[in-house]
């Protein structure tokens, strides 16, 4: 079984970086891992566009080719030899958020794949500065850090609806009947986050995260990672 700590614990969430912030309780819901093309030549992580020509992954529920649009290397995180594989539907935006089948994430052996088309990428921990104002007073510092738009606490909150099979609003949210589904939210986390233009050829300020629940984490059930665009 996967450990969860040296995933979560943001120290461990900067990987190759030696800085380490105490989030203390609240670093679940305001702190995530946030992939950004670089060109330096660590080949760790690979993210490609949609729109490029892709490797074909397993079908989608309407019977398209999901397309592989991620790799990361767990090697880096815990300690594994297994890569993550992202795959989406290039008809992602026509699906429903709460739909199951436009995405799989699956963890593999590492494969031999042609690397042309795909742009290096780096993790930097993000911080949902707004979540707190002790964390305010903390500014980006060059790989370091990286403090931006993220909002971690309202993907869980989606998540876990979505899991539910129910969509997410924020009527829904303030409804006390559904209040048991954002107490369910603290059993998830962010485990990995990308910007939306980074995997498809346009501008777009949408954030993909990627989240699920730490038993399924711990038994290794990527399958039922909930994937959230916030």
């Amino acid at each position: 079984m996967f450990e969860l700590k040296p995933l979560l614990d943001p120290r461990s969430q900067v990987l190759s970086v030696a800085y380490a912030i105490e989030l203390k309780d609240a670093w679940q819901s305001s702190s995530c891992v946030l992939f950004e093309p670089d060109d330096r030549a660590d080949k760790g992580h690979k993210i490609r566009s949609i729109q490029a020509e892709a490797l074909l992954g397993p079908k989608g529920k309407r019977g398209e080719d999901l397309r592989l649009v991620g790799q990361f290397n767990f090697k880096s995180i815990m300690g594994v030899e297994d890569t993550l594989n992202l795959y989406l539907s290039p008809d992602y935006r026509n699906y429903q958020p709460k739909e199951r089948g436009w995405n799989l994430l699956t963890l593999d052996p590492p494969s031999s794949i042609k690397t042309e088309g795909w742009l290096n990428s780096w993790a930097k921990l993000a911080l949902d500065l707004s979540a707190s104002e002790t964390r305010q007073r903390f500014r980006r510092e060059e790989d370091l850090i990286l403090s931006c738009d993220v909002n971690p606490a309202e993907a869980l909150n989606i998540a876990a609806f979505h899991a539910n099979g129910i969509s997410h609003s924020p009527a829904r949210a303030n409804d006390p009947h559904y209040g048991h589904l954002l107490e369910s939210a603290r059993n998830w986390f962010v485990l990995l986050a990308i910007r939306e233009k980074n995997i498809l050829d346009q501008e777009t300020s949408r954030i993909l995260y990627v989240c699920m629940t730490k038993d399924d984490f711990s038994n290794k059930a990527f399958g039922n990672c909930q994937l959230v665009f916030v």
